[in-house]
């Protein structure tokens, strides 16, 4: 009973603290939020934009305050059985037979539970799920249940790192099991597995132990310390996904730098032939250089207060020439010349977008959806199915096309959700995969988006700039005169844009 009173006392006093934020916060927009969570305002003579920017605050205040309800329902709830229990002699000491037993045995029977989020929250729900927690019950679900909360969108950033990173040895020992026995049934079958199919699907619990060594690989590499007398630091990483169970393939996504106190953050979406195992580490190594590049930028414009977060988002199963049978090859080329995947794929980025924005602690986060060749149908489906998602810009980069394949596209800054202006596509010279046009034609050539530069040049900061040939180099950066990596002209653009800097060179009309 003293066990459960002091947990009821620190769940109430954090519940009380939470509704004293959201009462400041409808005060402060001249709101007023009432016993049953409902929230009321005026909007007499106010512009679009400021009704505009109440209405997500009342979503948010409204969101809130149904979280800190049913929170306090359960803690209610429980109380109340534990009361019960103890009241008609549930709560015994059981086989206990030190004091220090019994004691814990108590703890167990007359403590308050935690439960998990509910299934298919909105991000903005979940944020407010996770606020709604006291300390203690946060600590308890990353301690005991990390896989409750590593995935959900909504989540704070550094929750979610913590819960991911201790997934990956349960991971590790739940996928070593699961080649045990795949490789067992195929050594008792006289066949193999040729008529069982164990043995591609053995092939794939591989590849997703190779995708957990490269996720843990990439965690631990360090960079050398500007003191030379000092060891090596770790990288300010975030394990924001890890998921090697949804898909055929692993899937992960790592942020450079913290995109909840980032006051822009973009999020890459890749396309053909990326895999965890293959493509994590060049990824991450890509999104830093950009943050490197923004941040430059920032403080060329008077702005060096500013942060950036960049993401590497393998989310999705991408379309693939590798696999176990000998018509994987002929798949993944199936797969790349239709848009299948992009529409599976659409929700859960545009989940993930949703999610960065909900978990933000700045009041209006500057996010940048960025595409690379499939990556960008992707994100294209990604921000037409959800009308936007919470982005404020958005770069297509090597994109065979924005819409559906087969079809004339008709995508634009307001299909996807955006501002006029907002929408933004780069192409190298001699990118013959974006020259296809596969999914509606080549962008660059529709004049529905704004074109910035891939070429040679003087960027407006002064610094010579390499361009771009082919496919793949867009964010891949150059050793210069002065032994410094550097962005080439197109990645120079994406970190313009990244930061809203004005900087972008666009293309000669």
């Amino acid at each position: 009973m003293q066990e459960l009173a002091r947990q009821t006392e620190v769940a109430v006093e954090h519940l009380q603290a939470e509704l004293k934020k959201l009462d400041s916060d409808a005060a402060s927009n001249q709101m007023m939020l009432h016993d049953d969570g409902q929230v009321t305002y005026s909007t007499d003579c106010k512009e679009a934009d400021e009704i505009e920017r109440l209405k997500r605050a009342e979503l948010q205040i409204e969101t809130a305050a149904r979280a800190l309800m049913t929170q306090a329902a359960d803690v209610d709830s429980d109380a109340t059985a534990v009361l019960r229990k103890a009241a008609s002699g549930e709560i015994t000491a059981g086989d206990a037979t030190s004091t220090e037993e019994i004691k814990r045995t108590g703890r167990e029977q007359g403590s308050l539970t935690t439960d998990p989020p509910a299934p298919q929250l909105t991000p903005l729900e979940a944020k407010e799920y996770w606020d709604a927690l006291s300390p203690e019950q946060q600590n308890y679900v990353l301690s005991q249940h990390p896989g409750w909360v590593g995935n959900v969108d909504g989540i704070p950033a550094a929750v979610r790192d913590k819960a991911n990173r201790a997934m990956i040895p349960v991971e590790r020992a739940r996928l070593e099991a699961e080649r045990k026995r795949l490789q067992d049934n195929i050594d008792d079958n006289h066949f193999g597995g040729t008529f069982t199919n164990e043995d591609a699907a053995l092939w794939y619990v591989e590849e997703k132990l190779k995708d957990l060594d490269a996720v843990a690989a990439e965690l631990g590499r360090l960079v050398p310390d500007d003191d030379q007398s000092t060891p090596d630091r770790p990288r300010d990483l975030k394990l924001m996904l890890l998921d090697m169970t949804s898909g055929e393939r692993g899937h992960a996504a790592v942020a450079v730098g913290d995109p909840d106190t980032a006051d822009h953050v973009s999020v890459t979406t890749p396309g053909f032939g990326t895999n965890v195992n293959g493509s994590l580490e060049g990824m991450v190594t890509e999104a830093s250089n950009l943050q490197k590049e923004a941040l430059r930028q920032l403080d060329f414009v008077g702005e060096e207060n500013q942060t950036v977060a960049t993401i590497a988002w393998i989310g999705y199963d991408t379309p693939n020439s590798t696999g176990p049978g000998n018509l994987d090859t002929a798949r993944g080329g199936i797969d790349v010349a239709s848009d299948s995947k992009a529409d599976d794929a659409a929700t859960d980025l545009a989940n993930f977008y949703r999610g960065v924005d909900a978990a933000s602690e700045t009041s209006d986060p500057h996010i940048t959806a960025l595409g690379h060749s499939y990556g960008s149908v992707v994100t294209s489906h990604a921000l037409q199915e959800s009308h936007g998602a919470g982005v404020d810009d958005a770069v297509f980069y090597g994109s065979p096309g924005l819409g559906d394949a087969g079809t004339v596209s008709t995508v634009n800054a307001r299909t996807l959700g955006l501002d006029e202006g907002d929408a933004f596509v780069i192409e190298n010279e001699g990118d013959h995969i974006a020259d296809f046009g596969t999914y509606g034609g080549d962008p660059t050539r529709t004049g529905d988006l704004m074109q910035l530069s891939a070429d040679e040049g003087v960027d407006r900061t002064g610094i010579a700039r390499e361009g771009g040939s082919g496919h793949a180099d867009y964010p891949r950066s150059v050793k210069g005169p002065d032994n410094n990596e550097w962005l080439r002209m197109a990645g120079y653009n994406l970190a313009s844009v990244l930061t809203d800097s004005g900087l972008e060179i666009e293309e000669p009309k």
